[in-house]
């Protein structure tokens, strides 16, 4: 006997019609039901439904497709993806949960954390649990933010705009930036919002997308390869973070955020350095020093 729950039953049922799913002597126990009482639902189609709920299969002969490809873009916080030939591993927040990101730099003793291991253990003190962390952009040879930096507030590095060799100085460079109405990526020489409106904000560089398009000086041939990490806004105005598991060129990152993860502005965070904690893909090993991290805790 196999198990559902109630609210499932009317997906169940329509799956059955719209498939002509055959019947066979097999029941599954409702959870939930009233006095025990279990309803009879084909296991073939209990199957279809558990294919549903894991968005990995097309459901076209169903007449489900359309809510299906629809949702699956955003369906999870956790996904090891794959793309023109490499790996990613991503990290959605949706929009109605920005709430739950924040940047880090310093303890409350006004002592770097450093590395990603050691904000870990802070909040852990705290009586928190570090879900996610990345690292938060390029910084200077001094350990402190190359550009724009806001925390909770507080503007602890300010617009830089100079001229260099490196990836920030890659014009145009941009700030991903955290508002009282949503997550935002804009070219840093074109904010549309005062720093004194930003929650969090970070300058990087060089912006991957910015409304859809790519940064000029990106080349589908180039030889430029590296470890990657970067961060987008979706569609649906949620964050998307990601990180390359082999080295890719500048062009194929700035695609994977067009084309895969449906993001019209994206930033890049940083090369070989990058690190993510995500415990739900198991990257859990941390070591390097970083100035700022991304980091989402729960309690």
């Amino acid at each position: 006997m196999s198990v559902v729950r109630p609210d499932h039953m009317k997906l169940l049922q329509l799956i059955h019609a719209k498939c002509g799913v055959n019947h066979t002597n097999s029941q599954v126990a409702v959870v939930g039901c009233a006095e025990g009482r279990s309803a009879s639902i084909p296991t073939d189609a209990l199957r279809k439904l558990s294919s549903i709920l894991r968005f990995t299969v097309c459901t076209a002969v169903c007449g489900l497709l359309g809510s299906v490809v629809s949702f699956s873009v955003h369906a999870s916080e956790a996904q090891h993806i794959s793309f023109e030939g490499g790996t990613y591993d991503v990290y959605r927040l949706d929009a109605d949960e920005l709430s739950k990101l924040r940047l880090y730099w310093k303890d409350k003793d006004g002592n770097p954390y450093k590395t990603i291991g050691r904000l870990k253990l802070s909040l852990q003190e705290q009586g928190k649990k570090l879900l996610f962390a990345t690292n938060g952009g390029i910084y200077s040879k001094e350990y402190t933010p190359l550009g724009l930096y806001v925390e909770q507030g507080e503007k602890l590095g300010s617009l830089n705009m100079g001229q260099g060799s490196g990836n920030f100085s890659m014009k145009p460079n941009a700030v991903f930036y955290i508002d009282s109405n949503g997550a935002y990526i804009e070219d840093a020489s074109k904010l549309s919002v005062s720093v004194e409106t930003m929650q969090d904000a970070v300058q990087s560089g060089p912006a991957l997308l910015l409304d859809g398009e790519m940064h000029p000086r990106f080349f589908k041939d180039s030889d430029s390869y590296n470890i990657r990490n970067g961060v987008g806004i979706d569609s649906q105005g949620g964050v998307v973070f990601a990180i390359s598991n082999t080295p890719v060129n500048f062009y194929t990152f700035a695609a994977l955020f067009r084309d895969k993860l449906d993001c019209n502005n994206a930033l890049y965070l940083d090369g070989s350095i990058s690190e993510m904690y995500l415990p739900e893909l198991d990257r859990t090993f941390t070591f390097r020093f970083f100035t700022t991290i991304f980091g989402v805790a729960g309690e």
